[in-house]
């Protein structure tokens, strides 16, 4: 642990920012950004919810970005998650044909291709950017679930964002919030 710490203090000094992969409380003090920050739970059975219990913590400090969405399984439920939780989106493309790397280590990166992702990856950030970029530098102070699968965000700035899992429409307090999408309220 001191090693590692005393790496991530030369290279806060050297350098402008530094980035990790996934992260942990060690490296989140050094940490300019954190890629491919857990967004779940473990998903084991004693855990009812998922609480974004280190997003609510870092939030305005430390910018953080989901995991690859090419490479998730439900990256429009990732898309969600990363509003709900005030993460930046994140993908691994590369210009090669996916194919190139099958059975190579390097397979984890089965969707990687960015021709097949890049018009849907521009179709997430065009939906994203406006409100992430409305509060990136914002504190959460407050997170929870104000319907069945329903959660609402409130940031520092007075933003609160709803964001519903659901496949049908849910009226929250008077506000009208679509399946599978978000709205904010300032």
């Amino acid at each position: 642990k001191e090693l590692w710490k005393e790496l991530f203090q030369e290279a806060t000094g050297q350098f402008e920012g530094v980035m990790v992969d996934n992260g942990n409380v060690f490296t989140a003090p050094y940490a300019t950004h954190i890629y491919n920050m857990p967004m779940n739970s473990s998903g084991y059975d004693i855990e009812d919810e998922d609480v974004p219990f280190c997003q609510i913590v870092l939030h305005g400090y430390v910018s953080y970005s989901t995991e690859p969405l090419n490479l998730s399984a439900v990256p429009d439920t990732n898309v969600l998650k990363a509003v709900e939780t005030g993460s930046s989106l994140a993908a691994s493309l590369m210009y090669a044909d996916s194919e190139t790397l099958m059975d190579t280590r390097y397979n984890t990166y089965f969707s990687s291709h960015y021709d097949t992702w890049l018009g849907k990856l521009a179709e997430y950030d065009r939906r994203t950017s406006q409100i992430l970029g409305l509060v990136a530098k914002a504190q959460i102070v407050g997170h929870g679930q104000v319907d069945s699968d329903v959660y609402c965000t409130t940031y520092s700035n007075g933003i609160r964002v709803y964001v519903n899992y659901n496949t049908s429409d849910v009226k929250v307090g008077g506000i009208l919030v679509p399946a599978r999408d978000f709205v904010y309220v300032n």
